[in-house]
């Protein structure tokens, strides 16, 4: 019956901006300027973990004290939208559970869906999460009605509150990784008033994009004025791997692949990377050149440890597969 309770209070929702706004209320959003990234801290990237013991029945029967976590999970999506993943245990084990995708405002996030209670009322889950003084906390606006849609009935969300992993402290004009073993890392942004372009130019300019936890990194994009590169920086030794494109994890997370998507325009090799990432140390694996300045690759997806696909390709060719063979990894066009 336990498990049953469990899966019940467990709710996963995705939706769009325009599907959780009515029209009315966004516009008036824009108009008034308070969403956007001007101002938004991207501190709040990342995945952020308040670890801490809650009281348990134990194998002997008696009561003792067990670890629990609440974590709070945040991607970027775009310039006004992030991913939100919150995980929260509450007395007795009760849990909150939410997924979706929430607004950037300058001040933080806001988390909104209007839903029915089970006797048909409309209610609306209001959800702000802000960063004071180096904590990320929780405010369920309405009459904790996020707290009724996502909860147990021993768990909450307003008033939780999370410490900002100190690997992903970012400032304006640079980006700060403090790697677990006292390595730290700082990129500054290249960047000046330009009256040619009426406003900011950055020759040179980073961004956090993501913290990927199966393999303990954390992904940086690294723009030039024409070009980009991505960083792969191990969170433990502080470590750095420069790659072409996004990284791409394998089904058995012992390798990524990136492909970089610079055409023939000449800011970027046409390569594809593969990457054993099994060990602390990383090590590039297979560098294979692509004949295909023309046109993008498409989605990169890996079948298995030895096979990756490229499908969405324009023009002739249909597929593109990347295959290791005795040690050597293989390019393959299809044609149509």
């Amino acid at each position: 019956m336990k498990n049953v309770l469990l899966s019940l209070m467990t709710v996963t929702l995705v939706f769009s901006f325009q599907e959780c706004w009515a029209g009315e209320t966004k516009s008036e959003i824009y108009k008034d300027g308070k969403s956007g990234e001007a101002d938004f801290n991207d501190t709040m990237y990342g995945k952020h973990v308040n670890k801490f013991k809650i009281p348990c029945l134990q194998e002997n029967g008696e009561l003792g004290e067990c670890e629990a976590s609440n974590v709070i999970t945040i991607e970027k999506i775009d310039t006004r939208s992030v991913k939100l993943s919150i995980g929260i245990i509450g007395a007795n084990f009760h849990q909150c559970q939410l997924e979706g995708t929430a607004l950037k405002m300058d001040d933080g996030i806001e988390f909104r869906e209007t839903y029915k209670n089970y006797g048909g009322k409309e209610r609306e889950c209001f959800l702000r999460i802000k960063l004071e003084e180096g904590k990320i906390i929780l405010e369920d606006v309405i009459d904790n009605n996020c707290k009724r849609r996502y909860c147990g009935q021993r768990a909450h969300l307003n008033g939780v509150r999370f410490s900002v992993r100190k690997e992903s402290i970012i400032r304006k004009s640079s980006l700060l990784i403090d790697a677990e073993r006292g390595k730290n890392i700082e990129f500054e942004d290249d960047c000046h008033f330009s009256k040619r372009y009426g406003g900011l130019y950055c020759k040179l300019r980073y961004e956090y994009i993501k913290y990927i936890e199966d393999i303990n990194a954390h992904v940086v994009l690294k723009r030039y004025s024409e070009s980009a590169e991505y960083l792969l920086i191990n969170a433990g030794s502080g470590d750095l791997l420069e790659l072409y494109g996004e990284p791409v994890l394998s089904p058995g997370k012992r390798k990524i692949a990136s492909v970089s998507r610079g055409g023939d325009a000449g800011y970027m090799q046409n390569v594809i990377q593969i990457v054993d990432v099994s060990g602390e140390n990383y090590k590039v694996e297979a560098q294979v050149e692509h004949r295909m300045p023309h046109m993008d690759l498409g989605k990169l997806t890996w079948m298995s440890e030895k096979k990756i696909v490229f499908s969405g390709s324009a023009g002739e060719i249909s597929e593109v597969t990347l295959v290791e063979e005795n040690g050597d990894w293989v390019l393959s066009y299809v044609r149509e």
